[in-house]
């Protein structure tokens, strides 16, 4: 989590939402080879789509993600 925050503020990172993969995508340089890096990482979105899947189906979760410490997530529950 706090490597994630870092990169998200070194890079003055935009989160996007890929409909696709219903993730959530950052994508940036890395500084010394130039190559382009794509981090993935859940997000309320993601959680609230996972959420209404289960819905759907009726089943149980467990949502790993809550235990990633970024608090934000606690918003859905």
């Amino acid at each position: 989590m706090n490597r994630y925050i870092n990169i998200l503020k070194s890079q003055n990172l935009q989160i996007e939402w890929d409909a696709q993969h219903k993730e959530c995508i950052s994508k940036y340089t890395d500084s010394s080879t130039r190559a382009p890096i794509y981090l993935a990482y859940p997000c309320l979105k993601f959680l609230q789509s996972r959420l209404e899947l289960f819905n759907e189906f009726q089943v149980g979760a467990f949502i790993w993600e809550g235990g990633q410490g970024l608090e934000y997530f606690y918003e859905l529950l």
